[in-house]
């Protein structure tokens, strides 16, 4: 029996299966270490770095001279970034991609992962700070889950980037909630290939994590009579406006930050969005006289 480490099999079980799992770490930051400053030096086979809280599979590949989790320079801010790259495991005609997770890998089979952190909230989104540099049809993997004790998932936010990303960059991506529960355990996965097409050379630089919350916006309608007509967000936001108010319509990032404004003037409008980072927005219509007239979060997949 082989003793490789089939990561392609790691990222498919991470995607599609939902693991029951004990919860491992007392810490109650559902992201430790989110800007990758904190890393712990390892005297095996080799001398190298490993990300304090975070599992990887250096330790099952540095007996073959790889490590696909490596301590980097090149980062977004402060001194340390992650950086995890995909090899070509010649000896096991295989591939092994570079993955980090704050729960802890396994790597025999049924594969996967199991674990993470308790925890508690409901975040909108997830954000980052990437470099990519893909080779063939590849993309990385990001993941955020959030579970009961039980393993049912409660949460999970999903980033996809097959494109060059050539300097650092903000992504970020919605949390898709499946129930109404409280959540017991997050959990971080991040690989720089996916599981199906995963090529050797492909490379991700990562940073500065985060999780977002828009909660503290005050979802408003009053007797307007305004929604907003679509529930997939694209590229445009479609209003009605039955009683024909007049005003102005606003629709700001998670961080407050104003990224569309437009006239409010007919009883149907359609507003152009410009190309936008995934993720949780929130919109505002204000009258003439000052009056909110419509305030939502809004999730824009584009």
């Amino acid at each position: 029996m082989r003793k490789h480490v089939p990561a392609i099999l790691i990222i498919a079980c991470i995607a599609f299966c939902s693991i029951s799992a004990p919860i491992t770490l007392s810490a109650q930051n559902p992201t430790p270490n989110a800007g990758f400053e904190e890393w712990t030096e390892v005297d095996l086979f080799s001398n190298f770095f490993i990300p304090n809280s975070w599992d990887n599979l250096d330790s099952a590949t540095a007996l073959l001279g790889i490590l696909t989790c490596q301590r980097t320079t090149d980062a977004h801010s402060g001194s340390y970034a992650v950086k995890l790259v995909t090899y070509a495991i010649v000896t096991f005609n295989d591939t092994v991609n570079g993955i980090v997770t704050t729960g802890n890998l396994i790597i025999t089979p049924p594969y996967g992962i199991e674990g993470g952190i308790p925890y508690t909230e409901r975040p909108d989104s997830i954000a980052c700070w990437v470099k990519y540099q893909p080779v063939g049809g590849d993309s990385t993997m990001i993941q955020f889950s959030l579970l009961e004790a039980s393993g049912d998932t409660v949460g999970m936010a999903i980033l996809r980037i097959g494109a060059t990303v050539s300097n650092y960059t903000r992504f970020s991506a919605p949390v898709n909630y499946y129930s109404a529960a409280t959540p017991s355990l997050s959990r971080w996965m991040m690989s720089s290939s996916n599981g199906y097409k995963a090529i050797p050379g492909s490379t991700l630089y990562i940073d500065d994590l985060s999780l977002l919350f828009t909660t503290g916006v005050e979802e408003v309608q009053n007797a307007s009579g305004m929604q907003i007509v679509n529930s997939l967000v694209t590229d445009q936001i479609l209003l009605s406006n039955p009683k024909n108010y007049f005003g102005q319509f606003r629709l700001y990032d998670a961080m407050g930050s104003l990224q569309v404004t437009a006239p409010v003037t007919h009883t149907s409008e359609q507003f152009q969005l410009p190309r936008l980072t995934n993720g949780m927005y929130f919109c505002a219509v204000v009258g003439d006289d000052g009056a909110i007239l419509l305030q939502k979060k809004i999730v824009v997949q584009q």
